[in-house]
């Protein structure tokens, strides 16, 4: 434990400089190309924000473009929820063929030897 409590970061975690809203953040992870793309996501939306509204305050420009992401990411999900029920659905209606299929050959003798 650290002197605050806190475990110790895991030893393949990396130190990553980040630019939100003009504001420099150092965050730890295991990919830093990945948090530097999800960082650029979200400073894409701070920006979108604050320049679709006109809000000075960061706090509520930080709320707004959570709930921003927030709705993209559950339209996201509702839509793949979506396909996985219509590949479900596919998936069984295949099985139920290939079962009508199954039952409708002739089970062929086995050659003798």
């Amino acid at each position: 434990m650290s002197e605050n409590g806190a475990p110790p970061p895991r030893p393949s975690s990396q130190v990553v400089e980040v630019e939100l809203a003009g504001r420099l953040y150092r965050l730890r992870g295991e990919d830093p190309a990945l948090l530097r793309a999800l960082a650029a996501r979200v400073d894409d939306a701070l920006a979108e924000v604050a320049g679709a509204s006109g809000l000075h305050d960061d706090f509520k420009v930080a709320v707004l473009a959570a709930l921003n992401l927030a709705s993209e990411h559950e339209e996201r999900r509702e839509a793949w929820l979506a396909r996985a029920r219509a590949v479900g659905q596919r998936a069984r209606r295949l099985e139920e063929s290939l079962l009508q299929l199954a039952a409708a050959i002739e089970p062929v003798d086995e050659p003798r030897a």
